[in-house]
């Protein structure tokens, strides 16, 4: 069995996206919300192994995905004699996943469990098609319902019903599963008719004609959401969203370009965010005048606090409006955090404490905005900063002292220089993977988020 064709596997049931040969976005109706298309990934796969967390994912040290996966293939072969490579020729191919009605968040589509993806196949929408470009296709139909652990019936015509949902079809090299009998008739017609295709109603699809792009799609207005790194932001509204991705020296780059309705820019930057200490896995930057933004930001972090929610909100949107920037630094495994307001310049600080009743504690050289049943929520200044933080202050003092920043470490570079964002993000993928799993990867991922006329940018960079 092809290592490039496990890898190619993994990709596009973890993620559901696409991209090869142009032919297969015609099945997509003109009606439908969005696709998401894998290339042909095989001449990439040594690229893709040089990336430390696919490396992890896939090799035996790690994840053992390759290894896992071709077992499953080997029990189809002795259960049905259906040979491994109608499926791995399959998925060395080009593959196209299609729907209208729903929301997505990418982070849905990813889990460690094999078992998993084959659900999210299993389970698709009424709306929602896939295309195999199948080599062996009248035979995939038969693996895939294997697979998929549902029985497959030959309903006449070229039709196929696969468990209790499911329906398939077969036309020129390509197989079509589809979570209803209309959304397979859709794609088909489509695939048959130029009128019909989105490809033809949406010219600036063609921009993702490019064999380069192992990862690309197209989104409608609000469907797709861009924050993968699940930072809170408040999406913007659009008109439409184009994402690729390339692979190259260990990196995976991937690009969302988000089409709206109105004028932007990005402001000039120039933060302190590499000063401060590598004790944490999870960091982002923000201009401290994008207020919403910061609250939007907090509020996933500051949920063991449910019954004051309202007062840390207001105390963040007055550290907000008199500082420069707000960094967010914590553990992703622990919920452990800081709220860094820098170059805090708020000359009634002490005032405005005393007018919201919140209380000193000497010994913690803190006042207490709040406190849980499991935490405390501390405030303090450090230098020019304003603190708020689920750390006391010799703690948050210590780690200043005895970490090294992250600007030392080498893949912060990528968006250490950056100068113009609006959002900016370091996120130490090998630290979480240990705290949660025992497993050691040398992964880091960084993202940021800038604006150029009418279209924002968000960029992510993988190792």
């Amino acid at each position: 069995m092809k290592k490039s064709a496990v890898v190619i596997f993994i990709f596009i049931i973890s993620s559901l996206y696409v991209f090869s040969a142009d032919d297969i976005l015609n099945f997509v109706f003109k009606n439908y919300d969005y696709f998401i298309r894998f290339s042909n990934l095989s001449k990439y796969y040594n690229e893709m192994e040089k990336v430390q967390f696919f490396k992890f994912v896939l090799e035996d040290k790690g994840l053992a995905f390759e290894e896992n996966f071709a077992r499953i293939l080997e029990g189809v072969r002795y259960s049905t004699n259906l040979a491994p490579n109608v499926i791995t020729d399959s998925i060395s191919q080009d593959i196209l996943f299609a729907s209208k009605g729903i929301n997505i968040n990418l982070l849905d589509f990813f889990s460690f469990d094999l078992n998993y993806y084959f659900d999210l196949i299993k389970n698709i929408s009424e709306s929602s098609f896939i295309v195999f470009e199948a080599p062996h296709k009248d035979k995939f139909v038969k693996y895939i319902s294997v697979l998929l652990g549902v029985e497959m019936k030959n309903i006449g015509k070229n039709l196929y019903f696969l468990g209790n949902a499911l329906y398939a079809s077969t036309s020129d090299k390509y197989v079509v599963i589809a979570g209803s009998k209309q959304a397979l008739e859709l794609a088909l017609n489509s695939y048959a008719s130029k009128e019909l295709q989105l490809v033809n109603q949406e010219k600036v699809i063609t921009r993702l004609f490019n064999t380069k792009y192992i990862i690309s799609g197209y989104a409608k207005g609000n469907v797709l959401n861009p924050d993968i790194i699940g930072s809170g932001m408040k999406p913007t509204e659009s008109e439409y969203i184009l994402f690729y991705s390339t692979v190259s020296e260990g990196i995976l780059s991937l690009t969302f370009e988000q089409k709206t309705k109105v004028e932007l820019k990005t402001k000039n930057l120039k933060d302190n965010l590499g000063n401060m200490p590598n004790a944490w896995n999870y960091y982002v930057s923000v201009d401290a005048k994008e207020v919403d933004t910061i609250l939007e930001i907090s509020k996933n972090w500051i949920s063991g606090f449910q019954s004051e929610t309202k007062k840390i909100l207001d105390f963040l949107k007055y550290s907000a409006l008199n500082s420069m920037f707000f960094y967010l630094c914590g553990k992703i495994d622990s919920g452990e955090y800081v709220f860094v307001f820098d170059t805090f310049y708020g000359k009634n600080l002490e005032n405005y404490i005393s007018s919201l009743s919140i209380p000193y504690e000497a010994n913690a050289q803190s006042w207490i905005l709040s406190k849980s049943k499991n935490s405390t929520l501390y405030i303090f200044r450090y230098s020019n900063q304003l603190v708020i933080s689920t750390y006391q202050k010799k703690t948050y003092e210590n780690f200043v002292r005895t970490y090294k920043k992250i600007s030392e470490v080498p893949f912060y570079y990528y968006i250490g220089r950056l100068t113009n964002y609006d959002l900016k993000a370091y996120i130490d993928i090998g630290d979480i993977m240990l705290r949660t799993t025992g497993f050691r990867v040398n992964s880091k991922l960084v993202f940021w988020k800038y604006s150029s006329g009418t279209t924002i940018f968000y960029k992510l960079m993988l190792s």
